[in-house]
């Protein structure tokens, strides 16, 4: 089975062939440029794109987390640099963040609404923090 996260499609003409167009030839991406291939991560209720595997980013030296909140619910997330396909809701609160430094808003999925996660924003710029259990690829 072919791995398309880890190639490359370009164009070329077929050489001495006429010039009737182009074929499409599969070449190894050895450099990681792989803008068209980005991996989708989606609402697990409706599908929605939310954001995608390579934007997943490090915090404090980690991506994943498990916390929990005041109540005592538990919530495994992953951090992520962006999540276009969440809305932001609420104002930021710096009470009971699980990063010092960073305030949170809760974030929901564009298109049903299902809660996702948290921005998390502070001096030094703003992530997501999304709850896996809440997403698919």
């Amino acid at each position: 089975m072919l791995d398309l996260d880890c190639f490359l499609l370009l164009k070329q003409p077929r050489e001495g062939a006429p010039d009737h167009g182009s074929q499409v030839i599969i070449e190894p991406d050895l450099q990681g440029e792989r803008a068209n291939f980005k991996k989708k991560i989606l609402c697990s209720t409706c599908r929605f794109p939310i954001t995608f595997k390579e934007a997943e980013s490090e915090i404090n030296g980690k991506s994943h987390y498990t916390f929990f909140n005041p109540h005592g619910l538990v919530f495994d997330i992953t951090c992520f640099s962006m999540a276009d396909g969440c809305v932001v809701k609420g104002l930021p609160s710096p009470e009971f963040s699980w990063f010092p430094g960073f305030s949170w808003q809760v974030t929901v999925c564009g298109r049903c609404g299902k809660h996702l996660g948290w921005m998390f924003s502070g001096a030094s710029g703003s992530f997501f923090g999304l709850i896996m259990r809440e997403l698919a690829d």
